[in-house]
């Protein structure tokens, strides 16, 4: 289903939702690309039991393309993401974030970390190679003397310029931070690269998985920088291995929680309405009330606990298994 929501600017961001089961995956593109990149992980991920979003980030696909630089400012595009949850009602996410999706992973956990419960790398870096800087500045030149008359891919080629040139900006004015931002991450981190990548070369990504303890590396033997479109069978393998690995923890960890919220209702259940009972015949010795009059009472007091009880098991097995 695709939907829209308006972010904290008024640029408009287009996503891609798919409503199934707990937990949500949040597959973010890169840089130059759209959603539609995902159209096979969509598929087999969704198939295999997972809700998913995939937004069209801000400048991209069909999403608002803003024509001013600000408006790619990186953290940006982390509170376009928050706008998406806020609007659906969703508590926790696992961002898939492929080359640039990887720095607005990170970005996002650190602005909102309560969010996350893990996260997968796909051929990403903290910082932008330089060599990756120029190829794309060349290739702005390119396409913006060849077409400057469409109105429409000029809105484009505008932004993915202003996007690369405040990724140069960051990585060279918040470079300790970044190394801070990625050394703060305490969720498990799938980091997955081509050992031909020359976008983003083998050591980038092992400079950034070495940051983050709870971080393993899987490399795919000969695959370039395209490893989504080139290498997929191999990269969904590695995800979903991951996936149940880390994400069926966290259910059991879940239900866990809720046998022993359970256990401890049902105990309270059981034996308060005796401890009742004791006390209110015992606070009423001497009173010239009949005994059928106590029974009546200590029955509308226990109707009363039960009613509460009721609510409260309810409430707990709502919070804790509902489909978001």
């Amino acid at each position: 289903m695709l939907k829209s929501v308006i972010s904290f600017d008024g640029t408009k961001i287009y996503y891609k939702i798919i409503k199934k089961g707990q937990p949500y995956l949040m597959l973010i593109h890169g840089v130059g690309s759209s959603s539609k990149i995902w159209e096979e992980e969509i598929k087999i991920l969704s198939k295999a039991g997972f809700s998913l979003i995939a937004p069209d980030l801000r400048g991209h696909g069909i999403s608002d393309k803003p024509q001013h630089r600000d408006a790619y400012f990186l953290h940006h595009f982390a509170h376009d993401i928050e706008h998406i949850l806020r609007k659906e009602k969703i508590n926790k996410i696992v961002p898939i974030g492929y080359s640039f999706g990887g720095v607005v992973s990170i970005l996002y956990y650190n602005i909102y970390p309560h969010r996350i419960n893990s996260m997968v790398l796909i051929s990403t870096s903290y910082k932008m190679p330089i060599k990756l800087y120029f190829i794309y500045k060349i290739k702005y030149v390119i396409h913006k003397i060849t077409r400057r008359k469409d109105d429409e891919k000029r809105k484009s080629i505008e932004a993915l310029n202003h996007c690369i040139s405040q990724m140069m900006e960051y990585s060279i004015n918040f470079k300790k931070q970044n190394i801070k931002q990625l050394s703060n991450i305490k969720v498990p981190v799938l980091f997955i690269e081509g050992t031909k990548d020359r976008v983003i070369p083998v050591r980038h990504m092992e400079n950034t998985c070495r940051f983050i303890k709870t971080a393993s590396l899987n490399k795919i033997e000969g695959a370039d920088h395209n490893i989504i479109t080139t290498r997929r069978e191999e990269l969904n393998k590695q995800m979903l291995d991951f996936f149940n690995r880390n994400l069926r923890n966290i259910q059991f960890d879940l239900n866990k929680i809720a046998i022993a919220s359970l256990l401890g209702i049902v105990i309270g259940f059981l034996s308060t309405p005796e401890a009742l009972k004791i006390f209110v015949s015992g606070g009423i010795t001497g009173a010239a009330i009949s005994g059928l009059m106590i029974e009546k009472q200590l029955l509308g007091i226990e109707l009363v606990f039960k009613t509460i009880i009721s609510i409260v098991l309810l409430l707990l097995f709502y919070n804790l298994f509902r489909k978001k």
